[in-house]
């Protein structure tokens, strides 16, 4: 006996889930994917190396250790904005972040928003590459530029 109602009720929901389904509207979403960073920061930001290594003089000052950082930054409409950095020797990150931001990038000539990200070889004293730079500019693997700002 109480399998009746339940069967009443259960033609009863599908009856209703047909009606609601007839009424559904289409929506079409359309949208972008996200392309990866851009890795060509020295086309868009031509003094970035000379910039950077000025910026960090005081923090070569301070610090003696090696590493390699990875710097994300967007350029929107030739300013540089939200500027993150990670790995390598944590007191060196607010420096490059600071310098970074201060860049004067062109976005490679396109308008809008463009990220970027590479990365930044700090050398030790004992280690300097050839012209005394303490800084070397690095592309980032493909499947890290992926990676969203």
């Amino acid at each position: 006996m109480k399998k009746i109602p339940s069967l009443a009720l259960a033609g009863l929901l599908l009856v209703n889930a047909a009606t609601m389904a007839a009424d559904l509207q289409r929506v079409e979403v359309e949208g972008k994917s996200k392309s990866p960073a851009r890795t060509d920061v020295a086309k868009a930001c031509p003094t970035v190396l000379a910039d950077l290594e000025e910026a960090m003089t005081a923090a070569f000052a301070r610090e003696e250790q090696s590493g390699l950082v990875d710097v994300r930054f967007r350029v929107q409409d030739g300013v540089v904005r939200q500027v993150k950095a990670s790995g390598g020797p944590r007191a060196y990150r607010p420096a490059l972040q600071r310098a970074v931001s201060s860049l004067d990038c062109q976005g490679n000539g396109t308008s809008g928003v463009q990220d970027y990200a590479f990365q930044v070889e700090i050398l030790a004293p004992g280690q300097l590459a050839s012209g005394g730079r303490r800084l070397a500019l690095k592309q980032l693997p493909k499947e890290e530029a992926v990676r969203s700002l």
